[in-house]
Order: C-alpha cells, then sequence, then structure tokens
C-alpha cells in the first residue's frame, strides 16, 4: 500500500492464497525463525521464480501498453468535453 501511494491495497485474504500457489509451484520456498514468543515466516524467490516473474512482469507490461494505446486512442474523441 506504502509503495503504490494508496493505490493498491491488497489484503491477506487475496495475497496467502497467491503465495501458497507460488510454495507449490516452487518460485518461492519459505522458512521459519522464532522471534520472542512468536513464529515468523519470511520467504526467498527461487532462481525458477525469478524466471516466472521475468515473464509475468513482461506479460503485465504489454497488457498495461494495451490499456495506454486504447486510452491515447481515445483522446481523439474526448468523452468528458
Amino acid at each position: 500500500k506504502e509503495i503504490s501511494h494508496g493505490a493498491l491495497d491488497i489484503k491477506e485474504g487475496t495475497l496467502y492464497p497467491v503465495v501458497h500457489t507460488l510454495l507449490k509451484k516452487g518460485y518461492i520456498s519459505s522458512y521459519d525463525i522464532i522471534v520472542g514468543k512468536r513464529i515468523r515466516v519470511y520467504y526467498k524467490l527461487e532462481a525458477s521464480g525469478k524466471d516466472y516473474l521475468i515473464s509475468v512482469r513482461e506479460e503485465f507490461k504489454k497488457n498495461i501498453q494495451g490499456v495506454f494505446d486504447i486510452l491515447e486512442y481515445g483522446e481523439g474523441e474526448r468523452v468528458d468535453e
């Protein structure tokens, strides 16, 4: 939320199913550390996860560029005027 300046607010119910899928596919791994009386779980991006991230980012960039292209095309026919 902070990094996106409030534009994105991803809830735990959305995040953790994705994390568990990434764990099952081997893209990330996890390890536990006891801090005080609590167990903290840390995640590590694996080599296969880095490759997956690169491909997902490229696909996302293409999709976003497509959205911008559509918006730019629509600038010729302003709907707010």
